[in-house]
């Protein structure tokens, strides 16, 4: 009996012992934080925050002198770089706070912005793995202006025995016409113009009619009189454009035209200068056109497109 006895209290101990630890572990999990291995290996080091937080600020094309490093008055080791910059007044400071988001994934870092002042002065921080990384005090400064740049858009191979083309004319934006000399062109100029908009000349191998054509055989004064003729049917071209992956643009009489040109201050542009849009996929233009604006200073910019 005895023996059975001391076997069973054996048992209630080590029973009562597997529940106490049960609850003990219970306990312990609610209190205690659970790891998360997965935050831990998107945690981002000091210096990549930086430089997404660096890339942001380019995208906006501030100027050097409107970024500078602050002091760290953060007692917190984990602080890589504290910054103070200065946003002119047509820079909204959520947009640019926007933008310092979209660098950064959602599960890698968590971005605080605290308005020190309604409508101005904001203190942004940034935090990964719960740690502090990177402060900036973000404030308006009237004195600052953005250089700006503009953009014109510049339609080829538009169809004008096309019903959806000629669609185009009648949106209110401004945009001009990719045409080739020929005398079909000179009726469509006098269209492009009454209906308000504009038009280049492109210069290559495709111009047949002999009034306008550039052939490298031609001597110089029948390439003048060739040039002359162009010049004196679309004297309204804004500017000129030459394929320099043409024939033409290799040839001996190029020069002659370039001339010609020249000494009319008639602007002669490379075709390759002209940024192209070639991608139909709406999401890829999106993201060209937006990386594009960001980044122009004061320069004027002409897009290829075709119709």
């Amino acid at each position: 009996m005895n023996s059975t006895s001391a076997k069973r209290k054996a048992v209630y101990v080590l029973i009562s012992v597997a529940i106490f630890l049960l609850i003990s572990n219970l306990f312990l999990n609610k209190l205690l934080p659970k790891a998360n291995p997965e935050h831990e290996e998107l945690a981002l080091s000091g210096l990549e925050i930086n430089n997404h937080f660096l890339k942001a600020v380019i995208n906006f094309g501030l100027e050097e002198d409107w970024i500078t490093v602050g002091k760290l008055t953060n007692k917190s080791d984990s602080l890589f770089l504290s910054y103070k910059v200065k946003l002119p007044p047509d820079l909204p400071i959520p947009v640019f706070i926007s933008e310092i988001k979209t660098e950064f994934s959602s599960d890698s870092v968590e971005i605080k912005s605290i308005e020190k002042k309604m409508g101005g002065r904001t203190k942004l921080e940034i935090y990964s793995g719960s740690f502090l990384k990177l402060t900036s005090d973000i404030d308006y400064d009237k004195k600052l202006v953005r250089k700006r740049g503009s953009v014109g858009f510049l339609i080829e191979d538009i169809s004008f025995d096309d019903e959806k083309d000629l669609l185009l004319f009648d949106i209110p934006e401004s945009f001009a016409v990719l045409l080739i000399p020929s005398k079909e062109n000179k009726k469509h100029s006098k269209f492009i113009f009454d209906k308000s908009k504009e038009f280049a000349l492109l210069l290559d191998d495709e111009i047949d009619e002999l009034e306008y054509k550039l052939n490298e055989g031609y001597s110089n004064n029948r390439i003048l009189n060739s040039v002359k003729a162009i010049l004196g049917t679309f004297s309204k071209a804004i500017f000129f454009v030459i394929d320099d992956k043409s024939e033409l643009f290799r040839s001996q009489v190029f020069p002659v035209i370039s001339a010609e040109l020249e000494k009319r201050n008639i602007k002669l542009v490379l075709k390759s200068e002209l940024y192209q849009l070639e991608n139909n996929e709406e999401t890829d233009l999106y993201n060209s056109f937006d990386r594009m604006f960001k980044q122009m200073a004061d320069e004027k910019l002409t897009i290829l497109c075709n119709s």
